[in-house]
């Protein structure tokens, strides 16, 4: 019956139909019994379709406490319970409680498989995008390096060695950056402008460079310039 009045956008009524629902369960089987947790889950969703994304950060936080609690962190329903709180705490905007469980979640991954496992790539991913929400552009480049580094050992594991070559981050006006494999030259150019400006992290303003052929014995190489 929740289900038909969520349907047809009457959120406000499965809500209250889930309410008196959880609460027979909760006295009659439990908090913690599989369909009292299955019906919370229920009501964050529903609360996710009406746009209360307090009320389902809220709820959130309570199902995934009950699942570390009993089946534990590493259970898949424990992880269903994260990735469904995290996408409440994201719509509500709270990025540092985004990054703790992404943060959380790879910290996990890296004590089980190893910090050179390629597997940790997928909970990167996550940490970066929480970071990238939280516009702290130092820990995305960080992660960013950090992931590259464990494509390389993956695609080193298939291909039977790995080249190393310079590499750089660069970060485009709209905030987006990329990790590139890069000349020599312009390797040295950005190792020269943090040299001489400082971390990037230290600066009030973006530098903006320009791309420039640089003669040298060997013949043209691309570098930057400051503008």
């Amino acid at each position: 019956l929740a289900t038909a009045h969520s349907n047809v956008d009457d959120h406000d009524q499965a809500l209250r139909i889930l309410e008196q629902v959880y609460a027979t369960q909760c006295k009659q089987l439990g908090e913690n019994h599989r369909n009292t947790t299955h019906t919370l889950l229920s009501m964050i969703f529903v609360c996710n379709r009406k746009n209360d994304f307090r009320k389902s950060a809220e709820l959130g936080e309570k199902l995934y406490a009950q699942h570390c609690a009993i089946l534990g962190e590493n259970h898949p329903s424990t992880e269903i319970a994260r990735d469904t709180l995290a996408t409440a705490v994201d719509n509500l905007q709270n990025f540092d409680r985004l990054v703790e469980l992404h943060q959380h979640r790879y910290e996990q991954q890296r004590r089980e498989l190893g910090a050179d496992h390629p597997d940790l790539i997928e909970a990167l991913q996550s940490v970066e995008y929480a970071y990238s929400k939280a516009k702290n552009r130092l820990k995305v480049a960080q992660i960013k390096e950090e992931i590259h580094r464990l494509r390389v050992i993956k695609d080193g594991e298939n291909a039977g060695m790995v080249e190393d070559k310079p590499r750089t981050i660069l970060v485009d006006v709209n905030g987006k950056s990329y990790i590139a494999g890069v000349s020599i030259g312009v390797y040295t150019a950005v190792r020269g402008i943090i040299r001489i400006f400082g971390h990037p992290a230290t600066w009030g303003e973006p530098l903006r460079v320009m791309p420039v052929n640089v003669k040298t014995p060997k013949g043209n190489m691309l570098s930057l310039e400051i503008v």
